[in-house]
């Protein structure tokens, strides 16, 4: 059963419940304004060889072995694991094969990997590589 739509009062709505032209919408966030002015002081404050010398820190605490620091350039060079990928995961998680196919996958990847990473920080990329194939527990269930 459709309902037909009714101007409740000066609402700036017609009477089909859309707004009328000339409507000057909602209150916007409030907080806009003050986020802006932050993010421009920052940017003022910051160089290119501030972000190079972070991004370079960042890097060389990832290859030490450093796990957040791993997840963060991965995350930001390779990019999330995309929602899509849930119908791999469940494709991948269907039988023991699947599971070897995708742990050979993941060494390949680590070993293509190796000369920029740390000995000791291989095995933290393996499992978050393995975490990202087979979702965020090891199993692919959320």
């Amino acid at each position: 059963m459709q309902h037909t739509p009714t101007a409740n009062g000066s609402n700036g709505r017609g009477p089909d419940g859309r707004f009328l032209k000339g409507n000057p919408g909602g209150p916007g966030n409030p907080y806009a304004r003050r986020v802006a002015q932050f993010r421009a002081a920052l940017l003022a404050r910051i160089k290119v060889g501030d972000l190079r010398a972070i991004a370079d820190r960042l890097v060389e605490q990832a290859k030490a072995g450093d796990l957040l620091a791993i997840r963060e350039v991965l995350n930001r060079t390779v990019g999330h694991v995309p929602k899509h990928v849930d119908r791999l995961t469940e494709t991948l998680e269907r039988g023991a094969a699947n599971d070897a196919i995708t742990a050979l996958v993941v060494d390949r990847l680590v070993r293509n990997l190796e000369a920029d990473f740390a000995p000791e920080a291989r095995p933290a990329l393996r499992d978050w590589l393995m975490a990202a194939a087979l979702g965020s527990d090891g199993g692919g269930r959320r």
